[in-house]
């Protein structure tokens, strides 16, 4: 600021008292800024960038006076753009400026530019133990894991996209979850951005043929009659509640009259649908 000074000279005996006027300005001293280092990489966090984060930043003050103000931090994109108050959160490469705003005492000031660099993060993903698709087959459409059936860090669960595989990761895609016994690998992919890395997981299910048991059902015919022959007349232990017993072939052990003759079921048909799923089941006669 700007102060005044007043001297008086006292005049004695023979002279008049002089008096004289000085001025004198204070101009604001200017603070020096500066960073320990002049770049600095992170990895992208989903957040702002802490500004503990980023290298130690020295203010000099005047006398040794220690700084007790605010410092506020802008950043504008290396490739060019606008300046932007605060730190980045996005993966890219910036210009990071620290400023401090004037006081009584001092100007403001700004450190040169910090080059910031945040790269990519890359997801972590994993199926866990506890999702167990495989199993024996039950005609059913294999669930995919919900979310706590995956272990996901650095993505959404709703940004992962599962795909079904024949045999291998390379295999056949399916146009939707397996249900036939077989083997097959479920894939799990978080698709790269413009802040992630691509990540993925992958799990061999395999569903196993279901154990089915086909017995022909008693019969009790005049001497002369054929014995009845439809599906109605044959019993198939462990079969799906999806699909039904179409086709089977009885075959008498006689033809003779007999109270210990016997119906030796074969050829077994099984249906889901409008398909033969017979290679679903390891049959089995009785």
């Amino acid at each position: 600021g700007t102060a005044t000074i007043t001297v008086t000279k006292s005049g004695g005996n023979h002279f008049e008292d002089a008096t004289a006027e000085i001025q004198i300005t204070v101009n604001p001293a200017v603070p020096a800024i500066a960073w320990s280092e002049g770049q600095k990489t992170l990895t992208y966090t989903g957040k702002a960038v802490e500004a503990d984060s980023l290298p130690e930043l020295t203010v000099t003050l005047a006398k040794g006076e220690a700084f007790t103000g605010t410092i506020v931090y802008s950043y504008s994109n290396l490739e060019g753009g606008e300046a932007v108050a605060g730190l980045p959160a996005n993966a890219g490469r910036y210009a990071v400026v620290a400023s401090i705003p004037a006081s009584a005492n001092y100007t403001d000031a700004q450190s040169a530019p910090l080059t910031l660099t945040i790269n990519k993060s890359t997801p972590d993903i994993a199926f866990n133990d506890s999702y167990t698709p495989g199993g024996a087959y039950d005609g059913l459409e294999r669930p995919l894991p919900t979310e706590e059936q995956l272990t996901l860090t650095g993505a959404a669960y709703g940004d992962v996209d599962f795909t079904w595989h024949r045999d291998t990761a390379d295999g056949t895609v399916l146009d939707g979850p397996p249900v036939d016994a077989g083997t097959y690998v479920l894939t799990a992919v978080v698709p790269e951005t413009d802040n992630t890395h691509k990540a993925g997981a992958s799990l061999t299910v395999t569903i196993a043929p279901k154990a089915l048991t086909v017995t022909a059902a008693p019969q009790t015919i005049v001497y002369g009659q054929n014995i009845e022959t439809g599906t109605d007349q044959a019993a198939a232990g462990g079969l799906a509640a999806t699909d039904r017993l179409t086709g089977i072939t009885l075959t008498p052990s006689t033809t003779e009259a007999t109270t210990e003759g016997r119906i030796t079921p074969s050829d077994a048909v099984v249906m889901r649908g409008t398909d033969i799923v017979n290679g679903n089941y390891e049959i089995s006669y009785a």
